[in-house]
């Protein structure tokens, strides 16, 4: 499948993106309005715009991804001074460096939910359109996305300071004054009032009938491309908003709505196969099958059209014999391959991820799950390998098996032996009466930690958990400090909490 191009209203993002303070967006005229709003394709070329906005470097492109947040964790081997990433390695919050990234971060995600507001102020215009509900759906899902991020990272740890603690503002209407931070609760709130609205409008959803990687009719060159229905894995979609809900409950501690959520997308996807976890022949990795980081298990994806290049910015191919220096960043192998791939519980040297997701050139260890050879970039056919995942199938199942723990470990088990089944871990962890919650908690989290290397999303679990972060010299103590990012400077002097 051939991907197309989406073209962007550039004026609109224009007007969007050229703000300097974040909630502090000049109005556009209604008249401007009324004219990219007439017909379904201006709102399909707003949304657009969207996912671009999330696929950019501040983002999902890069630094929410393998760079800044995932240098909050331990997988890498840390950074010397005067590298970029040394004042995120070592919690420097303060440093300019960081200071930048944190206000590109707070910024782009509420750019993003203010033309998402602006899509849905608008969205009556075309009532009588038959794929309504799947733009207002998707929009709908993508606001309560963007403020479950902010809120995850910087809003409070529940755990310590309760649902009543303030934490970031919740933008649900096109308003250009400032919006004082919610209580943690209203905030979830929100967000499921907008996940419930949202999943009653993509219960039709085309991903429940087919592949996430189909086209879904768009197959003769008589139709005109509408984007909404192609490749519905790397839009916001069904399984995604049901996913959410459940990882939303977990968030806020209740684990039997979480393994609801997630047994429901679990049990259909059993039956559709829209999305499913790596077989044998994913497994079997070659030139004619590159997709190391199993796009097929990707709930919601998002595809990164640089991402090749943003890659090897910082993460060199095997033969490249620079140093630790500044941009690069290197994986602690030994580390990892001791306490976590080929650990003596749960761990072995068959692991798929162990094996083609390291190399080394004998002098050095380099992460290599994202690269892929240029012959394979300049195709369209291998889509899959320009794609990020956001939420996973495999992560799910994980959410699941947690939510199983205290009630039914035996259940709790089968998830995660279905999720190493699917990494080419045949030996199964068997139950056994010994076995304490504690030990099952900590089995699943080091299974989410094989799978999550350089995805941005350990350090959330670090911070839901409020758990010491793990690395190879010695742990970080959990702290509120560190599981806090700081609001940005500009926002607080114009909108003060």
């Amino acid at each position: 499948m051939k991907l197309k191009a989406i073209y962007i209203l550039l004026p609109l993002v224009l007007l969007t993106l050229g703000c300097k303070k974040f909630l502090n967006v000049t109005p556009i005229n209604e008249a401007y309005e009324e004219s990219v709003f007439k017909e379904r394709s201006g709102f399909i070329s707003s949304l657009a715009s969207v996912y671009s906005d999330f696929s950019a470097s501040s983002l999902y492109g890069k630094e929410m991804k393998f760079g800044f947040l995932e240098t909050l964790t331990g997988s890498y081997i840390a950074p010397e001074l005067g590298h970029r990433y040394y004042g995120s390695y070592n919690y420097h919050y303060e440093d300019t460096q960081v200071k930048t990234i944190l206000s590109n971060v707070w910024g782009q995600y509420y750019i993003s939910i203010n033309q998402l507001n602006i899509i849905l102020k608008n969205i009556a215009r075309i009532s009588t359109d038959p794929y309504q509900p799947l733009i207002k759906g998707e929009s709908l899902g993508l606001r309560a996305f963007a403020h479950f991020e902010l809120l995850k990272y910087f809003g409070p740890v529940i755990s310590q300071d309760g649902v009543d603690a303030l934490a970031i503002p919740y933008r649900d209407t096109l308003s250009y004054n400032a919006v004082k931070p919610l209580k943690v609760k209203d905030v979830i709130a929100h967000i499921n009032s907008d996940l419930k609205e949202a999943r009653a409008l993509l219960e039709n959803d085309p991903i429940r009938k087919g592949d996430r990687a189909d086209n879904n009719g768009l197959g003769t060159i008589l139709e005109r491309y509408n984007s909404l229905l192609d490749r519905r894995g790397i839009r916001m979609n069904y399984y995604g908003i049901v996913a959410l809900q459940s990882m939303v409950a977990q968030w806020m501690g209740d684990q039997e709505l979480a393994g609801k959520y997630a047994k429901e997308v679990i049990d259909e996807l059993a039956q559709t196969k829209s999305i499913r976890l790596a077989g044998n022949t994913d497994l079997n990795n070659s030139a004619r099958n590159p997709d190391l980081r199993f796009a097929v298990e990707n709930i919601f994806g998002l595809h990164v059209s640089s991402l090749r290049s943003a890659v090897l910015f910082n993460f060199p191919e095997v033969s490249d014999n620079r140093g630790n220096t500044d941009p690069l960043l290197f994986p602690n192998y030994t580390w990892l391959y001791s306490s976590l791939y080929n650990n003596p519980f749960h761990g072995t040297t068959n692991d798929f991820r162990l094996a083609n997701w390291f190399s080394t050139d004998n002098t050095r260890w380099k992460l290599v799950k994202f690269h892929y050879n240029l012959e394979v970039d300049q195709s369209n056919q291998y889509a899959g390998i320009k794609e990020v995942k956001l939420i996973s199938l495999y992560n799910l199942y994980l959410l699941a098996a947690e939510s199983q723990v205290e009630k039914n470990p035996q259940a709790a088990l089968s998830y995660v032996n279905a999720i190493r089944r699917a990494r080419g871990i045949d030996r199964a962890i068997v139950y056994d009466s010994n076995m304490s919650s504690k030990t099952l908690y900590d089995l699943i989290f080091d299974e989410f930690r094989k799978e999550n290397i350089a995805e941005g999303t350990l350090f959330a679990e670090y911070k839901r958990k409020f758990k010491d972060i793990d690395r190879y010299n010695k742990n970080v103590p959990a702290s509120k400090e560190i599981f806090c990012l700081p609001i940005p400077n500009d926002e607080l002097i114009y909108n003060p909490f």
